[in-house]
């Protein structure tokens, strides 16, 4: 009976230590109410493994680490937000498991924040006492105003969806990607001025022309963000810029300079995109997915394509990144922008 006794002390011990082993090694995460009652560990780890294969497709081999539950504004949870090692983060849908965006350089906009809200790419909540406050620029958002609400439907058949997608997960890697960048490089400027992301855009594009095209696209003395962002402001508009004002605003520019080149406008085009890009010219592009304002202008400065895991256009965000990739079909892209030359 002792030897049998101590055994089981010996067996209990053991499973202990197992169990201290598990638990140090094994991701963790803080789960709260979510649309249909919780946010269960194999969702969450599923959400980390597909972040996972989506970049190792894509050629990017990093580690993830924070884990950022994002709440939409239905309070009810949504998203998750893992940082990259060193620098950048990547998003997953908790629902149908998409990833809207990521970004391997720009910093984690959920990086110390409290009570975090995602609507979607590049719009960036946090909850405080009764106020939703944008964490681009601090605003308060009004609920009044907003036009879209980030929730994706849920896949009925999880367990299904799992399995098949890591039955083709091999398969999956040996598909062809497209990753393709203009051959310079983006200003990351912010915008110096409440809603004037037209002019930033603007700004930050003819500094582009003038980096790799022709000097003669600015004048020496208005080269740096303030003044160039103030230039611009002159033409587009101060704040609200439409397309039509963006086009005709900047053809003005143009005529202004020494160069001869024109100013073009159209419905998002993927292929107008690709073009582009592929002739080493960005394009200001809008989107009518911010809550806070309706519309939001960038500049693509790339593009990455699959046949697996969809297109992604790759922008300046006006917010002071680079690099930030979005999902053109979680994106309520509108118009575009761009040059003849």
């Amino acid at each position: 009976k002792r030897t049998g006794g101590n055994n089981m002390k010996l067996y209990k011990k053991v499973f202990v230590i197992l169990m201290i082993v598990i638990m140090l090694f094994t991701p963790t995460f803080v789960f709260a109410n979510e649309r249909n009652g919780f946010c269960d560990t194999e969702k969450m780890n599923f959400a980390r493994r597909r972040a996972e294969i989506f970049l190792e497709r894509i050629g990017y081999d990093v580690i993830l680490n924070e884990t950022i539950l994002l709440k939409n504004l239905n309070d009810e949870y949504e998203a998750v937000c893992f940082g990259i090692e060193e620098s950048g983060y990547i998003i997953v849908n908790l629902n149908d498991f998409s990833v809207p965006e990521w970004s391997p350089t720009g910093t984690n906009p959920y990086n110390n924040v409290s009570d975090p809200i995602y609507n979607g790419p590049m719009n960036y909540y946090k909850k405080v006492g009764r106020q939703i406050l944008s964490i681009n620029d601090g605003s308060a958002l009004k609920r009044t105003a907003v036009r879209y609400v980030y929730a994706a439907e849920s896949i009925v058949d999880q367990e299904h969806y799992f399995d098949s997608f890591f039955e083709d997960e091999e398969n999956n890697m040996r598909h062809i990607n497209v990753e393709k960048y203009i051959s310079g490089s983006l200003k990351p400027w912010r915008q110096t001025c409440s809603n004037c992301c037209g002019a930033t855009a603007s700004a930050i594009c003819m500094r582009y022309y003038y980096d790799y095209v022709s000097t003669a696209y600015v004048s020496h003395d208005k080269i740096e963000r303030e003044p160039l962002i103030s230039l611009m402001r002159q033409y587009v508009g101060p704040n609200y810029t439409t397309t039509t004002m963006m086009r005709v605003g900047l053809q003005r520019y143009l005529n202004s300079r020494p160069v001869n080149n024109n100013a073009r406008s159209g419905n998002f085009s993927f292929s107008t995109i690709k073009g582009k890009i592929n002739g080493s010219r960005p394009v200001i592009i809008g989107t009518q997915n911010d809550s806070t304002y309706g519309n939001h202008w960038m500049i693509v400065h790339g593009f990455f394509e699959s046949i697996v895991d969809g297109k992604y256009v790759i922008v300046n965000n006006g917010y002071g990144s680079n690099n930030v990739w979005l999902d053109i079909t979680r994106v309520n892209f509108d118009k575009i922008v761009y040059f003849d030359n």
